[in-house]
């Protein structure tokens, strides 16, 4: 705790924690207060008041629509050599699993078992299974396939349905061809998913305006992660000017926990974090990751809880992170979510600075 009443983060470059010439030491937000403000954002989001107020402002908005909509008409024609299809876009929030269309992902799904049928794709239960075994096993051939058989499109039953949305990723209802197609850590490595990525990319190319923000997902349950995912993205070369990859974490601790996958939600934070820290370090010790973050990383996004924090390209830092309670047995099932959104808001805004200071320096 500082002077000013602040709770302070660390990052050890070396040595032990007790070491104070290696421990840098930076402000980070109090625990109380950011639950203060959780609390009573959760207070003004349950009043009436924030629904009056967004129908006062789409109210107000439809009035200047039919006050003024032939007069901004006139001006977008006024405009020379710029439309909606020449203007530079965005697309953000699109999972890398789903950047496809359904009709790109069937085109591309009946292409690869024509070309690569007696290709082995992934193995259960220690007996291999060709991609044509895979689909004789569900009765299926490449021409049976269409696109309302995939039902991999999102209607409006999946609104606010999350467990409807994540069973969307699956084609034809079946995990093993999510696996087998849209998983970077499969039995092959993740290379028919690289293969339609690029394809994605060289369409996104070719259009010359439209970008894209594309998510793949770290899930903290292993150290190796990192490097699984640097080696797929570097490998086969998922890289393009027009897209930057953001890295989302789910909130699965619970999952991992009764599972006992993992022990206590400070394993999460070491697999998450140590590795960003020991490629920044020392850029020898995961090389592949050093290069992935350097030219395909652009943010961190870690959503869990509603809670969405970003952080800027490079990571900058050391190689310890320490937690008070976090090993705590006993409290984490009451406390886990708070330690979630707090301490990893509070590693985040370290490595930030770190970062902020190095380019400095440089």
């Amino acid at each position: 705790m500082s002077e000013s009443g602040e709770e302070l983060g660390f990052i050890m470059k070396g040595g032990k924690p007790e070491d104070d010439s290696k421990v840098c030491m930076h402000p980070c937000i109090l625990y109380f207060k950011y639950n203060s403000h959780i609390c009573s954002l959760s207070l003004i989001l349950s009043f009436p008041l924030i629904y009056n107020f967004l129908s006062y402002l789409s109210s107000k908005f439809q009035l200047h629509v039919l006050l003024n909509e032939l007069r901004e008409l006139a001006s977008q024609k006024a405009v020379p050599h710029r439309d909606f299809y020449n203007i530079r876009k965005v697309d953000t929030h699109i999972h890398a699993a789903s950047c496809m269309n359904q009709k790109h992902l069937l085109r591309f799904i009946k292409k690869t078992i024509k070309n690569h049928s007696e290709e082995v794709v992934t193995c259960n239960k220690g007996e291999k299974m060709t991609l044509r075994e895979v689909f004789q096993s569900m009765n299926l051939g490449p021409y049976d396939l269409t696109v309302d058989m995939l039902d991999v499109h999102a209607d409006r039953n999946t609104f606010h349905r999350f467990d409807k949305f994540n069973a969307k990723y699956n084609p034809i209802g079946e995990s093993r061809l999510r696996e087998v197609f849209l998983k970077t850590d499969n039995y092959l490595g993740g290379k028919y998913f690289a293969r339609i990525i690029r394809e994605v990319l060289f369409d996104l190319e070719e259009s010359k305006y439209q970008n894209a923000e594309l998510r793949l997902s770290i899930y903290g349950k292993s150290p190796d992660e990192w490097d699984k995912l640097a080696h797929w993205a570097i490998s086969h070369n998922v890289y393009s000017d027009n897209v930057r990859w953001l890295i989302q974490i789910p909130r699965l601790y619970d999952i991992f926990k009764s599972n006992k996958i993992i022990s206590n939600f400070q394993e999460i934070l070491n697999n998450i974090f140590l590795p960003l820290f020991e490629a920044t370090n020392d850029p020898n010790s995961h090389p592949e990751l050093h290069m992935f973050l350097q030219y395909t990383l652009t943010h961190i996004s870690i959503c869990i809880c509603l809670l969405t924090i970003f952080m800027v390209p490079v990571i900058i830092g050391g190689c310890g992170i320490y937690g008070d309670g976090l090993l705590d047995v006993e409290n984490e099932k009451v406390r886990h979510l708070r330690f979630i959104e707090s301490y990893s808001q509070c590693l985040l805004q370290i490595v930030n600075i770190f970062r902020d200071k190095l380019l400095w320096a440089l």
